[in-house]
């Protein structure tokens, strides 16, 4: 990663302000200008006040440097299981299945729908067969409610940036105490889905909510879960960053990570982004985020399950959903494709 004092004050770009959505830090990008990379990060307080703290702006060195100036700076914000009961959200597509891909309509809840608009989500037309008589007419749907049902989960609570000692573990976050038993007091609703696939994501967060809300997931033949990257965090700081599949595959041994590559994350050949080498160089362009939203989007539809769970991440969940709100550790949202 390029320090700040040797970069030109020319090949400055203007800082963006962006907050963690795992730890609640308030972060200032600085990146070079015309490029994607990242040269150093500002700690300007959490999200929790919005306001930032008393004393010097403290630096944060994105490449797992010293933070000890900002450790006493930052306030973990731990964030509570809500509780709140799943809701079913529905999306309406064609028979075709292209209006998502154009555009999502707003999601709302089941519950709030009207019987009668509920009725008419399904337009029918009559179509002519050959022969005579009104026995040869038949309906044929132009618009249908899918049955795919996809339950969405947030991981649990996760350590702040900040606060960590160790700068090896500011990459790829795990969870806090908190965050573990928010994993298992999911369990018995998770049960309750009788899910017929589990798609998780391999950064380690989800991994370990995987572990508390299934506790059997490590007997064989229990559940059928996939570890796939297309639903992994936006990379946005360093604890966005992912592990090879050799080392999860060391932490999670009743797991398969066959088949996942080598580097699943966002990162570019010029600006790398390493966990292992302790390198955060580059941030993840919206609209590359958006486009893995779009193919996993695609990529549930081509299952063959109907009842679906996916352990994931906040940022992702919110451009899948096309909410405002984010889901909070260990919240559940159901949604219908």
């Amino acid at each position: 990663m390029k320090r700040a004092a040797l970069v030109q004050r020319r090949e400055r770009q203007k800082v963006q302000t962006v907050s963690c959505p795992c730890c609640e830090a308030r972060l200032a990008l600085h990146f070079i200008n015309g490029e994607n990379a990242v040269y150093d990060v500002t700690l300007l307080g959490t999200t929790v006040d919005s306001q930032p703290h008393d004393g010097k702006l403290s630096r944060m060195e994105a490449a797992g440097q010293d933070f000890k100036d900002a450790t006493t700076a930052h306030r973990v914000h731990d964030e509570k299981d809500s509780g709140n009961e799943v809701q079913a959200y529905i999306l309406e597509t064609s028979a075709t299945d292209t209006l998502l891909d154009k555009e999502m309509r707003e999601i709302q809840p089941e519950k709030s729908r009207p019987e009668e608009d509920k009725k008419h989500l399904c337009l029918q037309s009559t179509v002519k067969t050959s022969g005579d008589g009104p026995g040869n007419s038949k309906l044929f749907s132009l618009f249908y409610r899918s049955k795919k049902t996809v339950h969405l989960v947030r991981h649990g609570h996760t350590s702040s940036l900040i606060s960590l000692v160790e700068p090896s573990a500011r990459f790829d976050l795990r969870l806090t105490t908190l965050g573990h038993q928010q994993a298992r007091n999911i369990a018995p609703k998770m049960a309750a889905l009788k899910p017929e696939v589990i798609l998780v994501s391999p950064l380690t967060r989800a991994l370990q909510t995987l572990s508390g809300a299934f506790p059997s997931i490590q007997e064989p033949g229990q559940h059928h879960v996939e570890v796939t990257p297309l639903h992994a965090e936006h990379v946005m700081c360093t604890g966005d960053i992912g592990r090879p599949p050799k080392i999860l595959a060391g932490e999670f041994p009743w797991l398969s990570f066959d088949g996942l590559p080598e580097v699943w994350w966002y990162s570019q050949s010029e600006h790398p982004n390493d966990a292992v080498r302790m390198e955060f160089n580059s941030v993840e362009p919206m609209e590359e985020l958006r486009k893995r939203v779009g193919v996993f989007r695609q990529f549930l539809r081509s299952r063959p399950e109907n009842i679906i769970v996916v352990i994931g991440h906040s940022t992702f969940f919110k451009e899948l959903t096309s909410s405002r709100q984010r889901l909070m550790n260990c919240e559940t949202r159901t949604i219908l494709l």
